[in-house]
């Protein structure tokens, strides 16, 4: 699959888990777009955070959470600060 065949597969599937108003693991995430859950994902993550970005939209990759923190790994493209995990 290619980059931008799996960006929009990811986008759909985070579209959907944020309209349920819930959010997914990485490995959630890795079953419903077949990915390993280790990814690679920020490449993909961080390509769909800028979009959402440039387009005034929210940020549909906070959906996608750490398993053991349930927050994101990731805002705005950047590592979270370790005091917010």
């Amino acid at each position: 699959m290619d980059d931008e065949s799996l960006k929009r597969k990811v986008r759909r599937e985070l579209t959907r888990v944020a309209r349920e108003g819930r959010r997914v693991t990485y490995e959630e995430l890795g079953e419903l777009v077949g990915r390993p859950r280790q990814g690679p994902w920020r490449h993909v993550l961080d390509k769909i955070c800028k979009e959402e970005k440039t387009a005034d939209r929210p940020d549909l990759t906070l959906v996608v959470v750490l398993k053991p923190t349930g927050f994101p790994s990731r805002f705005e493209g950047k590592p979270m600060a370790p005091e917010a995990r």
